[in-house]
C-alpha cells in the first residue's frame, strides 16, 4: 500500500505540473502570440538572430516544442528557410532549458501569492490582457506548488531500501535510465515537466544525481521526437527539418550520457546542490547544441543528400492540386477523408490570402494583391468541386454520422470561401480606394489595425487546427477570441473618434476606410470562427442564441 500511495500522489502531482505548464503556455500565447510569431518570421536569413529569437520565445512559452511547431508552420508556408528554421529550433532548446532553471528556484513562499493574485485576475478581470496575465501568474504559482508537492511526497521515502535497489540498478544501467527519460517525455509531451520532476526527486535525496542526469538527457532526446510524431503527415521537406534536429540532438545526447557514465563527470556539475547539477547539465547540453548554429547551412546540404527533397517544382505549401477524385468511388470514409483534405487546402489558401492584408493596405500595388486574387479564384474552384463531389456521395451507404460530417464539411467550405470574398471584395477594394485618394492611416490607427489583423490570423491558425483535430478546447479558444476581437474593434472605433475630436489630420482623411477596415476584419474573423461551430455543437457547447431567455429577463 505504501508504494501504491506513492504512485497515486506522484501521478496527481505530475498532472498538476502538466496543467500548470500548459496554463503558462496558453497565457503567453494568447497575450503575445501574434507578436512572438512575427518576431520569428522577421528573422529571414539572419541565423544568429533566428537562434536568439527562438531562445527568447521558448523561454517565455516554456516549450521548445511549441516554437518548433511555429517554425514548421513558417517553413511549410515558405516564409522561412531551412537553415534559419533549424537555428531557431536550436535556440529554442536553450530557451526551454533556461525556463527549467527559472522554475526550479526555491521560492515556495511566492506560490500562494501568485495563485491568489493570478486566480483573482483570471476570474474577475474584464480586460482580456489582464485575464491572460492572471492565467500566467496562476500557472507559475501552480508550477511552484507542484514542485513543492513532489518534494513533500518523496521526503518520507528517502533511504527506502527497495527504491535504493532500483536506483542502484539504474545507476549501473544508464541506457535504461536514458530511455526512461525519453519515454516519459514522449508520454507527457513536455520535457520541461519531466526535467522539473527529476530535479525535485534529486533535491529530495531520493534519486542519485547520475541517474537524474541520464533521465534528463533522455528527456532531451524525447523532446526532439515529439515534433517528428506531430509532423508525421507533413511534407517530406518538413520531416527533413525536424529529423535533422532529432539526429543532431539525439547524437549529442547519446554522446553526453556515455561521457557522464564512463568518466563520472557528474561531480563537476555540482556547485551548490545535487539538484542544481541536473539543471547545469541540462544547460550545458543545450549550450553545446548552439555551437551547431554556424553550421546549419552545411547541415542543410547534408540532410538534403541523406533525405532528398520532393520532385522539382513541388513545394511544401502547394495548393494547386485538388484532393478530390472525379467521382467519390469506394468507401464513404475515403470520400469524406478526401473532402476534409480539400477543405484544409481551402484553409491553407485562405491563410495565404489573410497574412499579407496589412502589407496590401499599405501598398495595394504590391505583388501580394494580385496573388490574393489568383488564390481566391482557386478557392472558388475548390468550393465548386466540393459541391459537385458531395452530390455524388453514396448517401444510401452512409451512416447518420457520416452524412452529418459531409454536411459540416460543405458548410466549412462555404464559410472559408465567404471569408476569402471578404478579403477580395472588401479589403482589397478598401486598399484600392485608399491608394486612389492618396490617404494615409494615422500611426495609432495603423497599429490598431495591425493588432486586430494579428489576432485574426492567429485565430485562423487555431480554426484550421480544429478542422484537423476536432479539438473542442481549441474550438472554444477560437470562439472566445471572437469576443476579444469584437472588443478590440469597439475600442479602436472609440480611439478613432477621439482622434477625430483632437483634429488628427491623417485620421480625418482616412476615417471612412479605417472604420470599413475594422468592420471587414471583424466580419472576416466571424466567418473564420463559424468553421469551429460543428465541433462545438457535437459536444453540446454551442448555444442557439445569444439572447437572454425570456423567463430570466422577466425576473
Amino acid at each position: 500500500m505504501l508504494f501504491l500511495n506513492l504512485i497515486t500522489q506522484f501521478a496527481g502531482a505530475t498532472m498538476l505540473l502538466l496543467f500548470a505548464v500548459r496554463l503558462v503556455q496558453t497565457g503567453v500565447d494568447r497575450l503575445a502570440g501574434g507578436w512572438l510569431k512575427r518576431s520569428l518570421a522577421q528573422q529571414g536569413d539572419n541565423r544568429a538572430g533566428a537562434a536568439f529569437a527562438g531562445f527568447g520565445i521558448a523561454a517565455l512559452l516554456q516549450s521548445a516544442t511549441a516554437v518548433t511547431l511555429i517554425v514548421v508552420g513558417f517553413f511549410s508556408a515558405q516564409s522561412l528557410g531551412f537553415a534559419s528554421g533549424l537555428a531557431m529550433i536550436l535556440g529554442a532548446d536553450f530557451g526551454s532549458a533556461l525556463a527549467v532553471q527559472i522554475l526550479s528556484f526555491n521560492v515556495a513562499w511566492l506560490s500562494p501569492v501568485l495563485v491568489a493574485v493570478g486566480g483573482w485576475m483570471f476570474l474577475k478581470a474584464q480586460d482580456y490582457k489582464w485575464r491572460q496575465t492572471g492565467r500566467i501568474f496562476l500557472g507559475i504559482g501552480l508550477v511552484l506548488m507542484a514542485l513543492r508537492l513532489f518534494r513533500d511526497i518523496l521526503e518520507p521515502f528517502t533511504g527506502q531500501e527497495q527504491l535504493q535497489e532500483l536506483f542502484v540498478y539504474l545507476q549501473s544501467d544508464f541506457v535504461t535510465a536514458f530511455l526512461l527519460g525519453a519515454g516519459l517525455t514522449l508520454l507527457m509531451h513536455s520535457s520541461v515537466a519531466v526535467i522539473l520532476i527529476v530535479v525535485s526527486t534529486v533535491a529530495a535525496g531520493v534519486l542519485p544525481l547520475a541517474v537524474g542526469l541520464s533521465i534528463m538527457l533522455g528527456a532531451n532526446l524525447g523532446s526532439s521526437l515529439i515534433p517528428v510524431w506531430l509532423c508525421r503527415d507533413q511534407h517530406r521537406d518538413v520531416k527533413r527539418l525536424v529529423l535533422t534536429n532529432t539526429a543532431l540532438r539525439g547524437s549529442l545526447a547519446i554522446a553526453f550520457v556515455v561521457l557522464f557514465d564512463r568518466f563520472e563527470l557528474a561531480q563537476f556539475l555540482v556547485w551548490d546542490a545535487p539538484a542544481q547539477g541536473v539543471i547545469n547539465g541540462h544547460l550545458l547540453f543545450n549550450a553545446t547544441l548552439l555551437l551547431a548554429v554556424p553550421l546549419v547551412g552545411k547541415l542543410e546540404r547534408l540532410s538534403a543528400i541523406l533525405t532528398p527533397a520532393g520532385p522539382a517544382g513541388v513545394s511544401a505549401s502547394s495548393d494547386t492540386d485538388s484532393y478530390l477524385a472525379a467521382e467519390p468511388h469506394g468507401e464513404p470514409a475515403i470520400a469524406l477523408a478526401a473532402m476534409q483534405r480539400e477543405v484544409l487546402r481551402m484553409g491553407k489558401m485562405l491563410s495565404d490570402m489573410a497574412r499579407p492584408i496589412i502589407a496590401i493596405l499599405k501598398d495595394p500595388s504590391a505583388p501580394e494583391a494580385e496573388k490574393t486574387r489568383e488564390v481566391e479564384e482557386r478557392m472558388n474552384a475548390a468550393l465548386a468541386g466540393i459541391r459537385k463531389f458531395s452530390t455524388e456521395l453514396p448517401f444510401s451507404n452512409m451512416s447518420k454520422a457520416e452524412k452529418r460530417e459531409a454536411r459540416n464539411l460543405i458548410d466549412n467550405a462555404v464559410d472559408l470561401e465567404a471569408a476569402g470574398d471578404i478579403i477580395t471584395r472588401q479589403l482589397l477594394r478598401i486598399a484600392k480606394q485608399k491608394n486612389q485618394d492618396q490617404l494615409v492611416f494615422s500611426r495609432e490607427g495603423l497599429s490598431e489595425l495591425r493588432n486586430i489583423h494579428d489576432n485574426v490570423v492567429e485565430n485562423l491558425d487555431r480554426a484550421l487546427a480544429v478542422l484537423t483535430t476536432g479539438d473542442k478546447d481549441i474550438a472554444r479558444q477560437v470562439t472566445e477570441t471572437k469576443a476579444h476581437i469584437r472588443n478590440l474593434e469597439r475600442q479602436s472605433r472609440k480611439r478613432h473618434f477621439k482622434r477625430l475630436q483632437n483634429g488628427v489630420a491623417d485620421s480625418l482623411g482616412s476615417s471612412n476606410i479605417h472604420l470599413d477596415t475594422l468592420h471587414a476584419l471583424k466580419e472576416l474573423n466571424a466567418k473564420i470562427t463559424s468553421v469551429t461551430y460543428p465541433a462545438l455543437a457535437a459536444e453540446g457547447q454551442l448555444l442557439d442564441t445569444r439572447l437572454v431567455p425570456q423567463e430570466q429577463d422577466r425576473s
